[in-house]
């Protein structure tokens, strides 16, 4: 009986938790979703993809969950009062859809849980603490759209290399206004192109927009990222089109020429997903930040042909990288076959892009077929993915692109068009001498003071930290950015840190973000050149020189500045020629501590190297050498000369 009583007793049990779990389960939730736009078909998209992540996690609309939607229409000050409402109607979860209205959200409710899919980042902006463990009440997925506008720029430059003007529409009352103009026109400077930046805050200063884009006579247009024109896509198209003007946008629309963006229907699709964790019983907190690692390149072949604009066959061409060697072994044939039919991966992607995008104008896989394969083996592939024409006449053609990585090889008008001596090649140089040159200079000045200093303080000691000092050229450049990196990053967070307490501004990365750490690295590294070749100098003028002029009452620096300089510019022009031919070549330490976007002549050949592009890579080689021979040359000549003329020689360092 005990028996049977125990056992009825966990039967009863189990059935009671079963039958709490199920009308848990069947509870009906809801869901408050703050948009800042308004209702339209793009938008119900949307939802539809938010309730298919729900449905995955067992809660469907109308059964045990239910949507209660707010729209700000565009107007974002009615976001605070729409967050509000939503909370005093005691919803189980806040979904907001941009960055308004999810610091909306997380300022009117620190207990309700909130889910983000937004286009800004959620870090700077304040939403979360990191990325990796957002912290308080609030969790989400990062569109990347905002940072994605600098490539789209540099798309658009790309396939309108005539211009040297594009337009950037934004909405003035987006918070990323000034993340989105600046990364704009910093893609811009690179490109050596100007981006003007067009204002429209609501649907009717859209066409004013277009009116002041087409009386400047630019051809190209950035769509920047907001809600506002998410809903109004379609007019921006029509405008554009009707007007010949050349339209990329976050993703694929109708009337447009190009998008670069991820998935929206996929990334709500997360966030429904997302939403049905936290109402399962996770936590916001606990649930990581996520970003997208897949965008598609999006051409819409209807436009392109109105337009009349060439487009690179390579640029709906996905690349991952891989070596002609590993296509090669791939393929099961050697090195040697490859490189005849394509001397370089740009032709091999030339090819591939010809002959599936452009069937019948390009190189064909004749004789080569296992090649494309290979191709396919190694995660190198032509655009595939072939939308059918749409009631206006467009096709979109698309191709899928990890970790947003493009080739860089371009093909106009279906020709390969490579530019050796380009613009890139023309900023690594002036990159390059200029390093070089300020190093050089601050080395052979540096080695001459430490070299007098010795001179003076005649103590063991003091010359053994002089030797200590000169040990630099016996480590790794790799070594030496590391131990100057580490520092100066410390030094970066407290200078910061400083600026926003007593000034209320972000310094940011002024050391170790800029080229005065690669200065400082080449200084530690090539230390040794300026004392090596300065002292020798500074040891054959007689040290009774330095006692006459100390009674005669002269400074030390006086002494330097008017008796050893004059005898020592021998031995400091050897010392900065020497250190500016190291700086030029050294690569180690400059790809480790390099700036972005600021690439020296070494870094360039190294990638072009890499990459198998032997020409591009020859260019820059020959460059090296030829701006290190001239120095070296003059060395000669006066080495010589002196020899001959029986002076003394400075020393020369040991490679």
């Amino acid at each position: 009986m005990k028996r049977r009583s125990a056992l009825a007793t966990i039967g009863g049990t189990a059935l009671a938790w079963l039958t709490q779990a199920q009308a848990q389960q069947n509870a009906m939730v809801t869901i408050g979703s703050l948009n800042s736009n308004s209702p339209s078909a793009f938008e119900t998209q949307v939802i539809a993809a938010f309730w298919r992540g729900m449905a995955e996690m067992g809660y469907v609309e109308g059964q045990n969950a239910a949507g209660i939607l707010r729209w700000a229409e565009g107007v974002y000050d009615r976001l605070p009062a729409l967050a509000a409402e939503l909370v005093a109607l005691k919803v189980n979860i806040i979904v907001a859809g941009s960055l308004p209205g999810a610091l909306a959200a997380k300022n009117a409710t620190s207990s309700i849980p909130i889910v983000f899919g937004l286009g800004g980042d959620p870090v700077t902006s304040g939403l979360v603490s990191s990325l990796a463990r957002p912290g308080g009440n609030i969790t989400g997925v990062s569109i990347l759209n905002v940072e994605l506008v600098p490539k789209r720029v540099e798309l658009l430059s790309e396939l309108m290399p005539g211009e040297n003007t594009i337009a950037l529409l934004v909405n003035p009352n987006n918070t990323n206004i000034g993340m989105m103009s600046r990364g704009a026109q910093e893609a811009g400077r690179r490109k050596g192109i100007k981006v003007e930046i067009v204002n429209a805050g609501s649907p009717r200063e859209i066409e004013s927009a277009f009116e002041a884009i087409a009386s400047l006579g630019i051809r190209g247009l950035v769509v920047g990222t907001d809600p506002m024109f998410a809903t109004q896509r379609a007019q921006i198209a029509g405008l554009g089109k009707s007007r010949a003007i050349a339209t990329i946008f976050g993703f694929p629309t109708e009337g447009m020429l190009l998008s670069y963006g991820t998935s929206l229907t996929e990334v709500y699709r997360q966030v429904g997903v997302y939403t049905g964790r936290i109402l399962k019983g996770e936590r916001p907190s606990d649930l990581p930040v996520l970003q997208p690692t897949k965008f598609d390149l999006t051409l819409n072949l209807a436009t392109e042909r109105s337009l009349g604009i060439p487009i690179p066959a390579t640029l709906l061409a996905s690349d991952s990288g891989a070596s002609l060697a590993e296509i090669a072994a791939a393929a099961g044939v050697g090195r040697t076959t490859v490189h005849r039919a394509f001397p370089t991966r740009a032709d091999l992607l030339t090819a591939l892009a010809l002959d599936a995008v452009l069937p019948g104008h390009g190189p064909a896989f004749h004789g080569h077929e296992s090649l494309l394969d290979a191709c396919r083996d190694c995660g190198i592939a032509a655009a595939d993915d072939h939308d059918a024409p749409f009631a206006d006449g467009s096709e979109f053609l698309r191709r899928s692109v990890l970790e947003a990585k493009s080739t860089a090889v371009i093909a106009y008008d279906h020709q390969i068009a490579v530019t050796l001596v380009g613009a890139a090649f023309l900023r690594e140089t002036l990159h390059s001498l200029m390093l070089a040159a300020v190093a050089a200079v601050s080395i052979a000045s540096l080695g001459l003071f430490l070299a007098y200093a010795g001179r003076l303080v005649r103590r063991r000691t003091f010359n053994r930290l002089i030797e200590f000092a000169a040990l630099g050229y016996a480590l790794p450049g790799a070594v030496i950015a590391v131990g100057i990196l580490l520092p100066l990053v410390a030094a970066d967070r407290a200078l910061d840190r400083a600026g926003q307490v007593l000034f209320g501004v972000s310094i940011g990365l002024i050391l170790s973000g800029t080229a005065v750490a690669l200065l400082l690295a080449y200084t530690v590294r090539f230390l040794a050149v300026g004392i090596a070749n300065i002292s020798p100098g500074l040891a054959a003028i007689d040290p009774a020189m330095d006692a006459s002029a100390r009674i005669l009452g002269a400074r030390p620096l006086e002494v330097l500045r008017r008796i050893h300089l004059p005898n020592m510019r021998g031995p400091a022009l050897t010392a900065a020629l020497v250190a500016f031919v190291e700086v030029m070549k050294e690569l180690p330490a400059t790809l480790l501590i390099r700036p972005f976007n600021f690439d020296t002549l070494a870094v360039g050949v190294y990638r072009y190297a890499s990459d198998e592009r032997l020409a591009e890579a020859a260019v820059g080689a020959v460059a090296i050498v030829a701006v290190s021979l001239l120095p070296v040359i003059l060395l000669s000549r006066a080495i010589a000369g002196r020899a001959g003329s029986g002076g003394a020689t400075s020393s020369w360092p040991v490679p």
